[in-house]
């Protein structure tokens, strides 16, 4: 999985501590590496005044190590802690912690243009998803792969589709600019492993969305068109405006879906 490494934990911790009273985010540790107890005498002589203890004990680090390792299997498995502070749960999420390296193999499947515009729907996606109540680490894995199938040659797409999934022959599905959408969920399973029945579908339905969306199809498919390096969609211009409206309004229920599809 995708550790974090010194300043990302910094600004989590920084994120979980804001607006606590009593509470700043203190680097001594990262500037000066060493045992907790070299820690506290480097404390110690710094402040003179102020009184320093390890928090917590032997018995409460055990425990504290335990709770750690059960919320890392969560984002693993593309979970939401119900105890993360969630400004921390959102940056975990845009930034691809805790869970497989999936970024490195997308990089040399799409181009580079192709990767700005994931990323973007990545960052749409999470904050859509803490706005509105939806699944951020299952929006945030959705969002990245959504495009991973972009990449491939026209004869390689249509040949993948015919021989691996059944949903292209879906009305409306079986056109080069939406096959992209079963294709990739198909690539989401085989090559990166994803296994998440609802990010699958996600992915499929992103471009043309179908009756009955669920909330993170729905994410996903605003994501996509909202995103801030997202090209314009001739003659819709401008998308600013599209942009404000998706922040200002909920996403419509499933009931509502099909009226838009």
């Amino acid at each position: 999985n995708t550790a974090a490494d010194d300043a990302q934990r910094v600004e989590m911790c920084r994120l979980a501590a804001k607006g606590k009273k009593g509470i700043k985010v203190c680097r001594a540790a990262l500037s000066h590496p060493g045992t907790a107890d070299d820690l506290l005498r480097r404390l110690k002589k710094r402040h003179p005044d102020c009184v320093f203890d390890l928090l917590p004990g032997s018995a409460g680090l055990a425990e504290l190590k335990e709770k750690q390792a059960e919320t890392r299997a969560a984002l693993a498995r593309f979970e939401d802690p119900a105890d993360l502070d969630p400004a921390v749960l959102r940056y975990i999420a845009v930034n691809g912690l805790y869970t497989e390296d999936h970024l490195t193999r997308l990089r040399g499947m799409i181009s580079e243009k192709r990767l700005r515009h994931t990323l973007g729907v990545r960052q749409s996606a999470v904050e859509l998803a803490a706005r509105f109540k939806g699944p951020v680490m299952k929006s945030a894995a959705a969002a990245l792969l959504h495009d991973c199938a972009k990449g491939m040659p026209d004869e390689v797409l249509l040949k993948t589709a015919d021989e691996h999934c059944p949903v292209a022959k879906e009305e409306g599905m079986h056109t080069f600019p939406v096959l992209h959408g079963p294709v990739g969920a198909y690539l989401a399973e085989e090559k990166f492993g994803i296994q998440d029945e609802d990010i699958l579908n996600a992915i499929t339905y992103h471009t043309v969305g179908r009756p009955g969306m669920t909330t993170l199809e729905l994410i996903i498919f605003v994501a996509d068109a909202i995103e801030p390096n997202r090209e314009e969609y001739p003659p819709c211009r401008p998308s600013a405006r599209r942009r404000k409206r998706a922040w200002r309004k909920p996403p419509i229920s499933a009931s509502a879906a099909p009226a838009i599809i």
